[in-house]
């Protein structure tokens, strides 16, 4: 068990108002915050602050239990076997505490008429926590969580600052809020290992400061391979948050009149280097098997991108270095570069970079014709793809490259009307070959790259 550094304080038992009756005296004049402001519309609380709903009404519990418990794929003893005890999840949006529900019920089910149940630790992060009765009527929504809700609600701590810990005797599980601020808690994140994330805040346009680069970098940090997340937004930030920070993320069904989610495993490749990894955590990661490279993989990936980038151009045609970084997330690369040829010299001169490390960015800002992967490419008008860089000897690979700390490599040129534009590469951290279906939707995104490349600076 982690120790919680701010203001942990045991919960014995609150009043029926979650006033918090029971437990010690606040220590501070600003120890309680102000509770969540709510309307109740058809028995379902929607946030004042926000504007934004709690749950999807009578199909709340329904939807807990598909976006968040099977989202982290929490079927069976063997998946949560293969994580630690005990088994960590943290609910960033503990709001009502509905996936708390969700979760014991399903360890019940689980766990039923075993003789070794996994102990579970369940942290819950809320800014805004509602008051006990408040949380008591939202749960009554559904008799079959009755005999968790009385003790849950007997047993919460109302809303005072810091953290709050406390255990249920109907369940092994170890209970842990955190209320306040979460900008303060990402400072210094008490929490390691984490199990399974469920991405719970209020939407991404309403609630921008939890749904941030830091906290990504926390779960990149705090998570192991094997670590599970879910959440209920598809927006494409988030999911290139997560994608960059070491998530094999994909969009799934959505629940109910939800188009898409989000869902997807820890493999700790991260393409922000700002987010510190160990070689062993690397080492792991390299050796995973990846999802299997299937036509129906393909289709979903090529659509997905291209219909992001048309979106994204079509808003800021400028945006190529975003566009660019859209696209290494989308193949699970770790660097990108984009070169347009100008007409004044005859040389491949950079117009976006990510991943690629400072010291090696001159090397790459004028590629002659010819010369190297991209110089290659553009010569022959063809893909031309290394599957480990570091040990090619083909000559295609120019002297110096193995400093960008790419393996598997490839540049496409990027032809309009039978002119050369430019040149689109991508690498990965590890030995890869491209198929000839990644090749077709390399060649069609540079093509949608092109015109907002053709005149250069």
């Amino acid at each position: 068990m982690p120790e919680f550094p701010l203001e942990s304080t045991p919960v014995e038992a609150s009043g029926e108002d979650g006033s918090g009756a029971g437990r010690p005296a606040d220590r501070r004049a600003d120890h309680r915050l102000q509770g969540a402001a709510l309307v109740w519309e058809e028995e379902a609380p929607r946030s004042i602050e926000f504007d934004d709903i709690y749950y999807s009404g009578a199909e709340g519990l329904a939807e807990s239990r598909y976006v968040f418990v099977d989202g982290n794929d929490l079927i069976d003893s063997a998946r949560i076997e293969r994580g630690h005890s005990p088994f960590t999840i943290v609910d960033l949006g503990f709001g009502t505490g509905l996936n708390l529900m969700a979760t014991l019920e399903r360890w019940e089910q689980i766990f039923a008429g075993s003789s070794r149940v996994q102990p579970l630790r369940y942290v819950g992060i809320e800014k805004s926590p509602l008051a006990g009765a408040d949380i008591d009527r939202a749960l009554r929504n559904w008799p079959e969580l009755d005999r968790w809700r009385e003790e849950w609600v007997a047993r919460y701590p109302g809303p005072g600052r810091g953290w709050h810990t406390t255990s249920l005797e109907r369940a092994p599980v170890e209970v842990t809020l955190w209320h306040g601020e979460l900008e303060a808690l990402l400072e210094a994140w008490p929490i390691d290992p984490v199990d399974a994330w469920y991405l719970d805040g209020f939407a991404p346009r309403v609630n921008p400061e939890m749904w941030s680069a830091e906290l990504f970098r926390v779960m990149f940090r705090h998570s192991r391979v094997g670590s599970t997340a879910a959440t209920y937004t598809s927006v494409g930030a988030v999911r290139r948050g997560l994608r960059s920070l070491g998530f094999d993320i994909e969009q799934r069904d959505g629940f109910g009149r939800k188009r898409t989610m989000l869902a997807g495993e820890f493999t700790g490749a991260s393409l922000d280097p700002s987010a510190r990894i160990s070689s062993a955590s690397r080492l792991r990661s390299a050796n995973r098997r990846a999802e299997p490279r299937t036509p129906e993989r393909s289709a979903r990936v090529t659509d997905t991108l291209i219909e992001e980038l048309e979106t994204m151009l079509s808003e800021d045609p400028s945006a190529l270095e975003a566009a660019l970084e859209h696209t290494v997330a989308a193949f699970d690369c770790a660097t990108g570069t984009l070169h347009t040829l100008s007409k004044n010299d005859d040389l491949l001169h950079v117009r976006a970079v990510v991943g690629v490390p400072e010291s090696f960015r001159d090397k790459i800002a004028r590629i002659p014709i010819g010369k190297g992967m991209a110089g290659i490419a553009a010569e022959r008008r063809a893909a031309v793809q290394v599957c480990n860089l570091q040990t090619d000897d083909s000559g295609v690979v120019r002297p110096g490259a193995k400093e960008s700390k790419v393996e598997g490599a490839i540049a496409i040129p990027i032809v309009v009307d039978d002119t050369l534009i430019g040149t689109l590469g991508v690498g990965k951290a590890t030995p890869y070959d491209f198929t000839d279906d990644e090749i077709s939707l390399l060649e069609r995104t540079g093509a949608l790259l092109a015109p907002h490349m053709t005149e250069y600076p």
